[in-house]
């Protein structure tokens, strides 16, 4: 870990962007954190405003599919 120290600081350059890379990543996941809690909080309460009625389904076996030939086209 020493050595490891050593060469680090052997290379400024490097090192500064390491640095900024980490605190890159850092930002990124911190705000990643707060949209998916804020998203979960807005989902329940939009879950909590709005109410499904109802859906409609059709279902395969009541289609009745129809195969007719057009000379014309």
């Amino acid at each position: 870990m020493k050595n490891y120290l050593k060469q680090m600081l052997r290379t400024p350059l490097q090192s500064v962007l390491i640095i900024i890379l980490i605190m890159i990543v850092t930002v990124m996941l911190v705000a990643g954190g707060n949209l998916w809690v804020t998203s979960d909080r807005l989902s329940r309460a939009y879950e909590d405003d709005f109410i499904t009625i109802g859906t409609v389904t059709q279902k395969p076996d009541t289609v009745a599919d129809t195969e007719v030939w057009d000379a014309e086209r």
